[in-house]
């Protein structure tokens, strides 16, 4: 049992300076993944985003 995930043209900035842009994610029903990099990379932005506890400037 699973849901699917899917991000569409993510983009993240806080002021000029830009997190991530134009992410696009689609993680099917029941797969398992790792979201790895580097420290300031804003892996946890984008979970947070995902979550709803930041909100993206576009995207879905």
């Amino acid at each position: 049992m699973g849901v699917e995930v899917a991000v569409q043209d993510l983009t993240k900035s806080f002021g000029s300076q830009r997190i991530w842009q134009d992410v696009t994610l689609t993680l099917p029903t029941g797969e398992v993944s790792a979201l790895l990099g580097p420290s300031g990379t804003g892996k946890s932005v984008f979970l947070k985003s995902l979550i709803g506890l930041l909100r993206p400037e576009q995207g879905s």
